[in-house]
């Protein structure tokens, strides 16, 4: 069993994979997608809060099964690659945002429907946001290199979320 995790983060597994999970598979797979979703900062604070909030419960549950040294099949790894978006622009832009008026403004016209935001400030919302995304991105990365041999063999799987033109992902 890999060294245990305490809080908010997440240490790579130290121990080798020992078994298949269709659960950490399907939940990186949702994780995934939602993640491939934020490829542009969405129109309401309502749906960032909910990115949020989705990605912090996969986290926990994932996290979880990581540390108990479970991997995902290859074919999933090779065909869900990693996204760019925290290397980008969006953490960058999220960080001003943070520190500015601009950020206060997009903060003021994404609240819509009369949504009462969890975050209580411009502020606090862009940094939650950053943050997230660095820790999805991250934790994407970390399952992808967790491979297990005892994975079952999976024929006519398709991943339609992946090819929206504005994702970039990485090259092995």
């Amino acid at each position: 069993m890999s060294t245990r995790s305490q809080g908010p983060h997440l240490l790579a597994p130290d121990m080798p994979v020992q078994a298949f999970s269709a659960l950490l598979e399907s939940y990186y797979e949702q994780l995934h997608r939602r993640f491939c979703q934020q490829s542009t900062i969405p129109d309401s604070i309502s749906s960032i809060a909910e990115f949020c909030r989705f990605s912090r419960l996969m986290f926990y549950d994932m996290r979880e099964l990581l540390e108990d040294d479970f991997g995902i099949s290859r074919f999933v790894s090779e065909a869900l690659l990693t996204p760019r978006l925290g290397e980008g622009n969006i953490l960058a832009l999220l960080y001003e945002w943070e520190n500015n008026d601009i950020g206060e403004r997009e903060y003021q016209q994404r609240l819509t429907d009369g949504y009462n935001s969890p975050y209580g400030s411009a502020r606090a919302c862009w940094q939650v946001y950053r943050e997230t995304i660095f820790e999805v991105e991250r934790l994407i990365r970390i399952t992808r290199s967790r491979i297990a041999a005892d994975a079952p063999d999976k024929l006519n799987y398709r991943f339609p979320w992946i090819s929206d033109p504005r994702l970039e992902f990485e090259v092995d």
